[in-house]
């Protein structure tokens, strides 16, 4: 009975030390979270990015309301260190839309500081961002370790946030349930893990910490499924976090490398194409089982020479690695570095060819040909000018036109050109617009950005490119406040999706 008694004894007090240890260790992370506030907005997304000691009061975090008069959106965020200097990491989502104009971006500390920021730059495929701080940033913004040992599933971890816009310095917990999981949406695709500590809106890029208070990654997304009635469902116990292990090779880029992500570039287009059925027994029912093919070779591809007869093929590995989607084949891709070798075969068996290229470095001028090779396909053309992109549509353009009643049907004939009398008949000519955003507008939902120039454009169609469409807001110049949401069937079919990646 002794031994009994002993035995709970020590059971409680061990249970007493670890909830007193997590509190220590959670009070001391609170001072190196944000609150990111944009105030600035530009109607659309700008860019297709050891033990520390207490230095406050962690009731400061609860002391008061916090007060985001004036934003106009808001997330959350965490403050790293680098060679003396201090960053605050979030996902890219959260600062995208905020303009270049000072004042536009703000952090707020633990005791309600307010701190100007800029976006140094980012990456929206892994839906990352780094900030840094216009002015010196106080004592009380301490930085948070970033581990580099990966997580362990059933690892205890929090979630660190302000949900809502309203919540300053929630905890939640829970353990890592899975890792290495790919998302299905535009941004966000790659290295995430799974755990069951909630988050939710205003949660986004706060840190998910370990029981040392080091970052295991960045709160990112939340899931959902389509219940029995046809809406959503929020399933609160499925949260993802970008992992540190990716966000370090990220963060090397972006502080490195002008703010960009460093990609290697072959220029070849890799696309799957879906027939899809739309009757009342199987709506959106996909009638083709895609595979991945190489489609198509930009002109400035390092591989054109070498991959020239093997357009149309099916692609059945990378680097000896095998791909049954396009999905696949960018998870590869994602991994090379520039100038690296990759190996692409074609066909399966003894009758499978292997065909080895250099990769280059994907730059401004390489975008620049992605968007002229989506677009020019479909009879646009495009010219980059002082005050953004000049397009225009060519007769027999192959463009959808979202309606009123937010649908998207296809163009007449004569779309995007004008009559132009003359002595002997009236002839038509293309009408010049200005291209305003790019991305995606539909009846369920919309993510455009600003695109400004050729490489932007590129940009957004590399994002877009799985989707199978390219959205587009022109404008005529002589009539600016007439927009009109354009349609790029990349398969040129509306029945047809052909998902492409430009790499």
């Amino acid at each position: 009975m002794y031994r009994l008694f002993l035995f709970l004894a020590l059971l409680i007090l061990s249970a007493q030390t670890r909830a007193q240890s997590s509190s220590d260790v959670l009070e001391d992370a609170l001072s190196g979270v944000v609150t990111v506030a944009v105030y600035q907005t530009a109607g659309v997304s700008v860019r297709p990015l050891g033990v520390r000691g207490r230095t406050v009061n962690p009731e400061q975090a609860y002391a008061k309301a916090l007060s985001l008069a004036g934003a106009k959106s808001s997330g959350s965020g965490f403050v790293i260190e680098l060679n003396g200097q201090k960053y605050v990491l979030t996902n890219a989502h959260v600062v995208e839309s905020a303009t270049d104009a000072a004042g536009s971006l703000a952090v707020f500390s633990i005791n309600q500081q307010k701190y100007p920021v800029r976006v140094v730059g980012g990456d929206a495929l892994y839906d990352f961002a780094v900030l840094a701080f216009t002015t010196p940033p106080g004592p009380e913004l301490t930085a948070l370790p970033l581990r580099s040992a990966p997580a362990r599933i059933g690892e205890r971890v929090y979630a660190i946030g302000n949900p809502q816009g309203e919540y300053p310095y929630t905890v939640t917990d829970g353990i890592i349930s899975a890792k290495n999981r790919m998302r299905g949406g535009l941004t966000g695709k790659f290295g995430f893990l799974q755990t069951t500590a909630t988050v939710i809106w205003g949660n986004s890029g706060g840190p998910l910490v370990d029981e040392r208070g080091a970052v295991l990654g960045i709160n990112s997304q939340i899931a959902f499924a389509n219940g029995p009635s046809g809406s959503s469902v929020w399933l609160s116990q499925i949260n993802f976090a970008l992992e540190t292990s990716v966000v370090l090779r990220l963060l090397n880029d972006v502080l490195t490398n002008d703010g960009l992500v460093r990609r290697a570039y072959l220029g070849l287009e890799f696309s799957e194409t879906t027939r899809i059925s739309d009757d009342d027994e199987r709506p959106q029912a996909a009638t083709t089982q895609p595979v991945p093919v190489l489609s198509g070779i930009l002109p400035d591809s390092p591989g054109k020479d070498a991959l020239k007869g093997y357009v149309g093929q099916t692609v059945t590995a990378i680097n000896g690695e095998g791909v049954r989607n396009v999905q696949e084949v960018l998870g590869i891709l994602e991994t090379l570095r520039p100038g690296s070798m990759v190996a692409l075969t074609f066909g399966h068996g003894p009758s499978a060819t292997t065909v080895s290229v250099k990769s280059s470095t994907l730059t401004p001028v390489e975008l620049e040909s992605v968007a002229r090779y989506v677009l020019t396909s479909n009879r646009l053309s495009l010219t980059e000018a002082p005050d953004g992109i000049a397009i225009r549509f060519m007769q027999n353009n192959n463009t959808y036109e979202l309606d009123r009643e937010r649908r998207y049907q296809k163009t007449p004939a004569g779309f995007g050109q004008k009559q132009i009398a003359s002595p002997s008949a009236n002839t038509p000519r293309a009408v010049t617009y200005r291209v305003v955003a790019a991305g995606i507008q539909s009846e369920r939902g919309s993510k455009l950005w600003r695109v400004s120039k050729l490489s932007y454009l590129g940009a957004v169609c590399r994002l877009m490119g799985l989707s199978g469409v390219v959205d587009m807001a022109v404008a005529d110049p002589d009539n600016p406040d007439d927009v009109r949401f354009t349609r790029h069937m990349l398969s040129g079919e509306q029945d047809v999706i052909k998902a492409c990646l430009w790499y």
